[in-house]
């Protein structure tokens, strides 16, 4: 379209401390929104935190990485707790002719149903999804 004009007060998003300013990870979700291939939903909207996720492109497809960090506990020193019901159902939705999709961390394959698919995400699990092309 004709463009934007996105103002920030935070010279270079960057704190005093030269550490990226927490409000970077939302202005660019906003920025990126709808330029990837594969959109990730949690609950039926997108994620808003609750499940981390990095998109990588691949000699013959997509990879996405899912990560979920909620309900995990780790202490200084001891056991880490994790609350079992932390869990998130992730849909991947895609618009690209897909060959096979495979989850390589059990490896399993998956089935894609009208473009999009759900997987479980249990506290502290990270699964890596394949979508291979046509």
């Amino acid at each position: 379209g004709k463009g934007a004009v996105i103002l920030t007060a935070i010279p270079g998003m960057m704190g005093l401390d030269e550490v990226a300013h927490p409000a970077l990870a939302y202005l660019m979700n906003g920025l990126t929104q709808n330029l990837l291939p594969v959109e990730v939903l949690v609950n039926g909207k997108r994620t808003q935190g609750e499940v981390a996720y990095a998109v990588n492109r691949t000699k013959d497809g997509w990879l996405v990485m899912l990560m979920n960090n909620r309900g995990v506990d780790k202490t200084q020193s001891g056991i880490a707790r994790v609350d079992r019901k932390a869990y998130a159902d992730v849909t991947l939705r895609t618009n690209l002719p897909m060959r096979a999709v495979r989850e390589y961390t059990q490896p399993r394959d998956l089935a894609l149903n009208n473009g999009q698919l759900t997987v479980r995400v249990h506290p502290g699990d990270v699964q890596v999804i394949g979508f291979i092309i046509q």
